[in-house]
């Protein structure tokens, strides 16, 4: 499959926006990560979802050569 211009634009967008979440996160305190992980079970943390989803892309964006 070949993304047309638009698609590539708006997949790279997505890499980008969970590149920063995966920063953002970073910067929270340890006490900040840990209220947020309580919250959630282990395989459904907001920290999980990002980076999988930051993979998940990333995948997208290796299979379709951007």
């Amino acid at each position: 499959m070949k993304a047309n211009d638009n698609d590539q634009n708006i997949i790279n967008e997505i890499h980008r926006k969970f590149s920063e979440l995966v920063t953002l996160h970073s910067e929270l305190s340890p006490e900040a990560q840990q209220i947020i992980y309580d919250l959630h079970e282990a395989h459904f943390t907001l920290n999980h979802c990002i980076r999988w989803g930051e993979i998940a892309i990333s995948e997208v964006i290796d299979e379709l050569h951007l």
